[in-house]
């Protein structure tokens, strides 16, 4: 699914839907809270005002997350695997290394393969 998000939108779109999601959470909670008029009081009342400014914050940021988020927004298990796929320590980095299982496929030919002439007929020449 994440693929598909990423093919039309260039950022996190999954780290930005949960900035969305908290962003109508709060406001969401501010509306019961406010429709049931229970927002009275000093703590009630900083209630409120956390759940409006978790939406008004939220929002923006969920919806710039989808072109783009700052490296700080980014969780620490992202920066980690974006740091080892830069190294090339990442599973998919060393399977795609001389010797690995994956070395020679995905549209890169192999270094000890045989190379396959054939001529206008279609018969392989040696």
């Amino acid at each position: 699914m994440w693929l598909a998000l990423k093919s039309f939108f260039p950022g996190w779109a999954g780290l930005a839907g949960l900035y969305l999601g908290l962003a109508f959470l709060g406001l969401s909670i501010f509306m019961v809270l406010h429709g049931l008029d229970l927002l009275h009081g000093p703590i009630m009342t900083l209630v409120g005002l956390v759940c409006v400014v978790a939406a008004f914050a939220g929002l923006p940021i969920g919806i710039i997350g989808f072109f783009w988020l700052p490296r700080f927004m980014l969780p620490k298990w992202v920066k980690e695997d974006e740091e080892k796929m830069a190294r090339g320590e990442d599973k998919l980095s060393q399977d795609l290394r001389p010797g690995g299982k994956l070395y020679g496929r995905l549209g890169r030919p192999a270094g000890n393969a045989p190379h396959r002439r054939v001529d206008g007929g279609g018969k392989q020449i040696e």
